[in-house]
């Protein structure tokens, strides 16, 4: 067992890096800066004589919670770690009032979720596309800024369910590209393109409707023309997947969307294109 859960800190960056990278997660250190801005005191690291074995990061917004990030250092796996940096996880959420926490479980994780209380909600599609793209970009968008992201949280409010606007706010000025689309004056859709290991990340991705989402993403392929994009998709929006499919996007290993203590109402899915990432949501 380890001598201490304490939290993680900028200092444990480099730590967390390396073992999405050895784990082949498609996670940018800016990521773990984000989290640790939101978040500041709900992401952990477990030590052993004072080195670092395991951590876990956590994202609360108003209502729900998520899990995220979950690694044990391959040496001390199945001696219960993981399943400890969970329930340390659930703890300090449950203890901020909140019981609905949401994740998304890899085939290896699954089991130690369903013990922890978690349920199945849908599969949650992991997609990517190589390059060079051939979007159709006749659509002008604007640039998706701290001073216009008021006019889309309503619309992110209603796809995702949840107020993450200081998320959305975090992940902006470390984007590579963030767009607004309108329609008669009022917002419509958005989009950010993040960093990544691979090139570039899609999501988060809302919009009104499958016209809508389809014209943002040709502008994002528009601007990495020649990078490859990976991205995750509620597998319950269906028009999400055809249109990612027809430029190109092939399916890679999914993972399973769970719910501890919810409900959760999964129709307001549809407006929802793409999350911001497995750990964050």
């Amino acid at each position: 067992m380890p001598e201490c859960i304490r939290p993680f800190t900028t200092d444990d960056i480099d730590f967390a890096v390396a073992q999405t990278t050895r784990e082949g997660w498609n996670t940018a250190r800016q990521e773990f800066e984000v989290s640790l801005e939101h978040d500041h005191d709900g992401c952990f690291i477990a030590e052993m004589a004072g080195e670092p074995v395991a951590m876990v990061t956590t994202t609360r917004f108003k209502h729900t919670a998520w899990i995220g990030d979950l690694i044990v250092v391959p040496d001390h796996r199945r001696r219960g770690l993981g399943e400890r940096m969970m329930n340390h996880a659930i703890r300090h959420i449950e203890r901020l009032g909140i019981r609905t926490i949401q994740l998304e479980a890899d085939p290896m994780g699954i089991g130690t979720c369903r013990r922890l209380g978690f349920v199945d909600r849908f599969q949650s599609l992991r997609l990517r596309s190589d390059a060079p793209h051939s979007p159709i970009d006749d659509h002008p968008c604007e640039g998706l800024t701290a001073e216009n992201l008021r006019d889309v949280l309503p619309l992110d409010l209603a796809a995702y369910g949840d107020d993450r606007g200081r998320l959305v706010a975090g992940l902006i000025p470390r984007s590579l590209a963030a767009y607004l689309l309108r329609a008669d004056g009022r917002a419509q859709g958005y989009v950010v393109a993040f960093p990544s290991p691979e090139g570039v990340r899609l999501g988060p991705w809302v919009a009104a409707d499958r016209d809508v989402a389809a014209r943002l993403l040709d502008r994002l392929l528009h601007d990495f023309q020649n990078a490859p994009v990976v991205t995750g998709v509620p597998g319950v929006n269906d028009a999400a997947l055809e249109i990612l499919k027809a430029r190109r996007f092939t399916q890679t290993q999914p993972c399973l969307r769970m719910v501890r203590g919810g409900p959760i109402d999964d129709r307001c899915t549809d407006r929802l294109y793409a999350i911001a990432n497995g750990a964050m949501g």
